[in-house]
């Protein structure tokens, strides 16, 4: 995990995203700009929840993004159905549910894209670290058709 951490922040880089990067029961997300990066550990209860805008304190500065508030709404209501399943089994497909959700649309975590320029979901991927398995698929998760990736 610390060499992944590294190679996400390399001074060489040109650019950087949102990088979540775990190894065993250890997992970190990592917040990046081309020049600067911070880590964010899970929360309290263990999850780990991420859209498309910064939330460390330290990377707010280069948040350039004209939609913080669609995604800040994506954010609060994926917190709201990972909290809300906590209790049960959080499975593939619990979490599949979850990334399927259409409440708030426009800025549900499934999005459509109904008008032209609307953003709309590409892929989605659900990452076991556990099992060593990747089930995802092209597409919106409510309607797509999964693969599963394994490991050896």
């Amino acid at each position: 995990l610390p060499d992944a951490v590294k190679a996400i922040l390399h001074p060489a880089r040109a650019s950087s995203y949102n990088w979540v990067v775990a190894q065993g029961d250890m997992v970190v997300s990592i917040e990046g700009s081309a020049t600067a990066g911070e880590g964010i550990a899970p929360a309290p209860d263990g999850t780990l929840v991420h859209t498309n805008h910064y939330v460390h304190p330290e990377m707010l500065d280069y948040e350039a993004s004209e939609n913080v508030e669609g995604s800040a709404t994506r954010l609060h209501r994926a917190r709201e159905l990972l909290s809300e399943a906590l209790g049960e089994p959080i499975t593939r497909s619990a979490l599949r549910t979850i990334l399927s959700d259409h409440e708030n649309a426009p800025d549900s975590l499934c999005r459509h894209g109904q008008a032209p320029g609307d953003s709309q979901t590409v892929f989605w991927s659900i990452a076991d670290v556990t099992a060593r398995t990747v089930m995802y698929g092209r597409g919106n998760p409510c309607d797509s058709e999964a693969e599963l990736y394994a490991f050896t």
